[in-house]
């Protein structure tokens, strides 16, 4: 099993998500969509490849779903590091290399 990282940007588009969905709908369903997104990125220590690879976006980028939000990550040194979560009706590349998540 690899460690899993997950970036400043990423936690912090998690708690955004978090966010959205408690003033748009419940604390309830935000948690869902949270644990959700949280479940798949504990998959991936056990699973480092999983998802589809976009080199489009960035050399060995890989991209996972999560309900209605995509985590990319990519492995480094013995781990597996998430670098952004972001919803995939968003602009992937905009959203990714853009910082606009």
């Amino acid at each position: 099993m690899m460690p899993v990282v997950v970036v400043e940007r990423a936690g912090k588009a998690i708690d955004e998500i978090w966010k959205y969905w408690a003033a748009r709908a419940s604390e309830g369903v935000a948690d869902g969509q949270v644990s959700r997104i949280w479940g798949v990125i504990g998959l991936l220590g056990k699973q480092p490849g999983l998802g589809r690879a976009v080199p489009k976006i960035g050399l060995g980028l890989r991209v996972v779903q999560a309900g209605k939000y995509l985590i990319y990550h990519q492995q480094r040194s013995g781990e597996v590091v998430v670098l952004n979560v972001v919803s995939g009706e968003r602009d992937q590349l905009r959203a990714v290399l853009g910082g606009d998540g």
